[in-house]
């Protein structure tokens, strides 16, 4: 018998089925992987009840091919996955997507895709091959390749002559996602190949340093990430980074923090809102926006707060001239300067940078500047276990997922989840840092003197909103 094949195959069934007549309904078509990627075609998938559809069938149809292939092929083609990352910075890097682009939708030979490169084209040819079996560009002849929906991502819009002319200015004026993406395949990846090393080494199997990461290994320096990429040598990773936090917003728009559910609109007038390591304050730009009754305060480093001056110079100067948006430079591992306690203390996508007991000392420190009445905000991933868990934290409303992953799936869904578990080995390779399941929120909020009472998700976004009060 076969049965779990079955079972699987029937999920899968079902779940086309269900999105075909979604898409009927709605007078569409389901986007084809042939296709260019564009938002407008991309709309469907962000309708609530093909989202949800869309997960299980993708869990279900990993799990059947891993069921059904051979374990030792699945285990070394995991082995081997990262030649398939060094072939997408190599694409990348040779502006194959732009070039693909330009040639149309016939392709172009990897001999006229390398033209004015010192790029071998018989090699590039090797790594496109790979790429087009992962459906990941597609070749249409024998060496000539185009573009597909997954690798049109990987266009910036500009134009070759554009892009060899300038190099150091490839991202600007894009996304931000390509910046992103390259961060990830440069100093990210190549930290993760020495985490092995770092997590057996006696001097750094326990540490949660910033400076004995696998990244310091990997980058041969003894700075923090920060420092690093702070120096003049660095300069392109550090233009590359700043376009690349304009990518993660794409991931992650400021509008998700309004849709969550959490009861802006019941703070009373003139209620203070902390915005913690807020950047330039683009965060808090959608609440200013959104909910004018709010006093709010950005923080981060002086440098930091030097750009955020001019930007809400340009962007609303109004809002600073009339004492509704403050910018202070202050760094989170002081004490906060002496005011009054805030009604709301936030920080979105600070604490996955470092590890525990960096995390509790921050934390700390907005305990000691709280109120009885204080609430804290923390918008992060929340990683979900990869079984069934009967956590206590699981009680709490909001914490435990709404959708339920039909036997025989993972209660996670596989690889639906798959993306935290990698931005957690990110954030651990680079930084120390980490990812949290809600237990791992739960300790450290109890350390640091607060409890945990309430996790808001938001629709069709991995941020989640952790809600704390004073213990």
């Amino acid at each position: 018998m076969a049965q779990v094949l079955l079972d699987l195959a029937k999920i899968i069934t079902d779940a086309a089925q269900t999105i075909d007549a979604e898409c009927k309904a709605r007078g569409t078509t389901f986007p084809l992987l042939d296709e260019p990627f564009t938002p407008q075609s991309e709309a469907i998938r962000d309708e609530p009840a093909v989202a949800s559809l869309t997960a299980v069938l993708a869990a279900a149809a990993e799990q059947i091919m891993l069921t059904a292939w051979s374990p030792p092929r699945s285990l070394f083609d995991g082995a081997f996955g990262f030649h398939t990352s060094s072939a997408i910075r190599t694409a990348g890097a040779v502006n194959v997507a732009e070039a693909l682009r330009e040639a149309g939708p016939k392709g172009l030979h990897v001999n006229d895709i390398v033209k004015g490169t010192v790029v071998d084209p018989e090699k590039l040819g090797r790594l496109m091959r790979l790429l087009a079996s992962r459906h990941i560009f597609r070749e249409v002849a024998p060496d000539v390749f185009a573009n597909n929906r997954i690798s049109s991502l990987m266009d910036t819009g500009k134009s070759l002559e554009d892009l060899r002319a300038n190099p150091e200015k490839k991202y600007d004026g894009t996304s931000g996602l390509l910046a992103l993406m390259e961060c990830t395949l440069d100093e990210y990846f190549k930290a993760s190949s020495y985490l092995t090393e770092t997590m057996l080494d006696p001097v750094t199997a326990k540490s949660d340093s910033t400076t004995q990461a696998a990244m310091n290994v990997a980058m041969r320096t003894s700075d923090d990430y920060w420092t690093f990429i702070d120096k003049p040598e660095n300069a392109y990773r550090l233009r590359r980074f700043g376009v690349a936090m304009q990518g993660a917003r794409v991931m992650m728009p400021e509008i998700h923090i309004v849709q969550s559910g959490f009861p802006w609109k019941d703070f009373p007038q003139d209620s203070v809102i902390m915005d913690v390591g807020g950047g330039t304050g683009h965060v808090s730009m959608v609440l200013h926006q959104h909910f004018p009754q709010l006093k709010l305060v950005v923080q981060d480093r002086h440098q930091t707060i030097e750009h955020a001056k001019e930007w809400w110079g340009t962007e609303n100067p109004k809002a600073i001239q009339t004492g509704r948006v403050e910018l202070q430079g202050h760094d989170f591992f002081d004490p906060q300067p002496p005011r009054d306690p805030p009604a709301l203390i936030m920080l979105r996508f600070i604490l996955h940078d470092w590890a525990d007991s960096y995390a509790i000392k921050i934390l700390r420190n907005l305990r000691d500047a709280a109120g009885p009445n204080t609430r804290l905000m923390i918008i992060e991933r929340l990683i979900p276990y990869a079984c069934k868990a009967d956590d206590k934290t699981l009680t709490v409303p909001g914490a435990k997922e709404e959708m339920v992953a039909p036997e025989p799936l993972l209660p996670n869904l596989g690889i639906v989840s798959l993306n935290g578990y990698l931005a957690d080995v990110q954030m651990l390779a680079a930084f120390n840092g980490s990812e949290r399941t809600i237990l791992q929120f739960d300790n450290i909020f109890t350390k640091a003197g607060w409890k945990l009472v309430r996790v808001y998700r938001t629709p069709a976004s991995f941020a989640t909103q952790i809600i704390g009060e004073p213990i």
